[in-house]
Parts: structure tokens; sequence; C-alpha cells
């Protein structure tokens, strides 16, 4: 582990540690596997955060499921070919549809991908969420941005870059670590759920179509082949096969093989996903829920559930995925919105009753290129 520290660097957001010369590096392909292990990693984290298990930090209301998409994937491979330490701008990573990407940055000298998001996790131990900032002179960023609540989508990408066995450069839509709003709202999992993500499992906020995917497939967290970057494939309440340590540091005189999960403990001492761990791990995420999916929404100020599609239906004063909201123009904003024609054009935000008859738009993305099929779900 000390070889694998020693090579380390992880970058927060807008924070750049280390300045290197531009040098064009070698994207690693990714494959089907490889995608799945990295999302899989993504969730699983964010459902640990979601119940509450992650340290000091409390359980989230509205941690959202996260989903691979291509788009943002290639983006973080124009970043990762340059073999750049840190960020690129945020207008190169834009994608339609979403103003804002965040980027979470790291390298080291090992290819198990799922260890390099295991580390911007453990980053928690410096988040101080009441006061939504880092322990001075420590990061945290990495972590705000793995478990920030209403992001939905995630894509990566990986090179071999001189100094770095791999690095790893992770784009987010829509995008974390914004001003000084936390990275979640606390509370009960799955309290506070909203658009169409009003079902749960394990503590994750999904919508009704992604609930089939929950726990299907099978793909190991941390627990896949050095240098092969994942198995999947196999049944989720199966055992792993063994950790294969083809990892390796040579000089001239000797080859020593190395495994970066080797005596690593993490926060609370867990030996985290680490051979027969990860079977642990994962009937422990199973054995928090009902096995599936369920409704997560109650209906507020009068509102009734159709228990059916799991949606509210709302008297005329509120609206919202759980009739939360008051079903008026804010008194600030009201004369202009009833009298500005442009109002519903340039903040239509503020006046929800004159723009849009109090309807809770959508906040799915449509437009989502999964061309490999990658899983959103908790193995």
């Amino acid at each position: 582990m000390a070889l694998y520290f020693d090579r380390l660097v992880c970058l927060s957001f807008l924070l750049l540690l280390v300045s290197i010369s531009h040098t064009e590096g070698e994207l690693v392909a990714l494959s089907k596997a490889d995608k799945q292990i990295i999302l899989d990693t993504h969730n699983v984290l964010r459902a640990r955060t979601a119940r509450g298990e992650t340290g000091s930090q409390p359980s989230a209301a509205d941690m959202m499921l996260l989903e691979w998409d291509d788009r943002l994937m290639e983006k973080a491979a124009n970043w990762a070919s340059q073999c750049k330490v840190g960020h690129d701008t945020p207008a190169e990573r834009v994608i339609p549809g979403h103003k804002w990407v965040g980027q979470n940055w790291a390298g080291g000298h090992s290819t198990n991908l799922s260890l390099f998001v295991d580390l911007w996790y453990v980053e928690h131990n410096d988040y101080n969420f009441a006061a939504k900032t880092c322990t001075p002179e420590k990061m945290c960023g990495h972590y705000t941005q793995v478990v920030w609540s209403r992001t939905l989508l995630v894509g990566c990408a990986a090179a071999t870059c001189p100094g770095y066995l791999r690095i790893l450069v992770c784009d987010y839509a829509d995008g974390g670590n914004v001003g000084t709003y936390p990275a979640y709202e606390s509370g009960s999992p799955a309290s506070k759920c909203v658009g169409e993500y009003t079902y749960t499992s394990g503590g994750l906020c999904l919508r009704r179509d992604q609930c089939a995917a929950m726990y299907t497939g099978g793909g190991r967290i941390g627990g896949g082949v050095d240098g092969g970057g994942g198995t999947g494939g196999a049944d989720p309440g199966s055992a792993p096969s063994p950790t294969t340590k083809t990892a390796t540091t040579t000089s001239a005189a000797t080859t020593t093989t190395f495994d970066p999960w080797d005596g690593w403990t993490f926060d609370d001492g867990y030996e985290y996903l680490h051979g027969e761990e990860a079977k642990t791990k994962r009937s422990r995420v199973r054995r928090g829920t009902d096995g599936g999916c369920r409704c997560a929404i109650h209906c507020l100020n009068g509102g009734t559930l159709d228990s059916a599609n799991c949606k509210c239906s709302c008297t005329p004063d509120y609206y919202g995925t759980r009739c939360e909201m008051t079903c008026s123009d804010p008194e600030m904003f009201r004369s202009n919105c009833e009298s500005d024609p442009d109002a519903c054009k340039t903040f239509p935000m503020f006046c929800p009753k004159t723009c849009n008859g109090c309807k809770a738009g959508d906040i799915r993305d449509k437009a989502v290129v999964n061309t490999d099929g990658v899983l959103a779900r908790l193995p």
C-alpha cells in the first residue's frame, strides 16, 4: 500500500495540486464489465451514505441512483488522453441539457479502477456536513461529488500516462460542489425523493423503470481482477472468486507482485470489499432492503397516493412530488410574474403558478447514451 499511495495523486474540485507538462497518453478501452464495476462502486457507496453508514455523516433523504452515460465518458476520455493532472474547463465537459458537469480525477499505480472511487469516498473523514466545509488543509471535494444527491449521471474514462499505471477521470451531471449547498439533504433514507424518482431500494431513490435492474447481473465491487478491471456475471448471492494479483512493479533485478487491497482497512476497520468480504458486503446491502423496490413517497397537505403508480394527486393549492410546495408565485416576485410578458422565459422558476400551473418538472434525462446497457443497480 505504501508503494501505491506514494504514487497516488487525487485532486479535489477546483483545486490543482500538481502541474505537469502536456503528454499524450494511451486511453484504456473500458469493457462493459469495467463500466459496471465503476458504476456499481459509486452506487454502493452512495447507498452506504444514504443509510447513514459513512462514518459520522448523516443519512440522506434524497440520494438518487446513478446511471451510466457514454456522453460523459467521451468527455472524460478527451481529458484523460491528455495526461494532464487536474481538471479541464467546465465548458469542455458540458453536455446538452446540463449546464454544470462535475469532475473527479485520480492517478496511481493500480489497475483496479474501483479503488480510485473508494479513495475519493474515504475523504468523508474530512467533510463537515453541518458546516459544509472540508477540514482545513484537507480535501473532501471528491467525496461530496461521489455522494452529491441530485447527480443522476456518471461517465468515466481511464488512461495509461507517464508516471501512472492508470488515471481515472469521471464526469458527473448535474455536477456537485455548487456554492455552499450541502452534498445532500439529511433525513431518513429516501424520505424526500423527487421527480420521477419515487421508488426506493437500499436507501436510494430510483425510477420505476430502474427497479427491474436492481440486484440483477452480478459484478463484484472492488474484488475484481487487478489488471482486468472487474469480473461481472456472477450471481449476486454467490461467493466471488479469489482476487487475482497481477499488477506488478519491475526493476532491473526483481519483479514484485502486489495487491492494493492487502492489509488496507477503511474508516470503520472494515476490510472493505476484499475477497469474501465482497459477498458479505453485498448480502449486507440486500438484507437492509425488502429485496426490491417499494414506493418511497408519502403525500402531504391533503394529497392522495396512487399506490399503483407511486404518485401523489395534490389539491389545487399544492404541487410537487409529495405535494410539499404551495401553488403560488412567491410574494416578492408575484407582481413581475403577472405583469412581465417575458417572465416565463427569463425566470420561470420564480413563477411556478403563472408559468406552468404548478406542474412539477421531470428531472430524468431521456437523452442518456448507454450503448453497452450498463445496469443502474445495487449488486
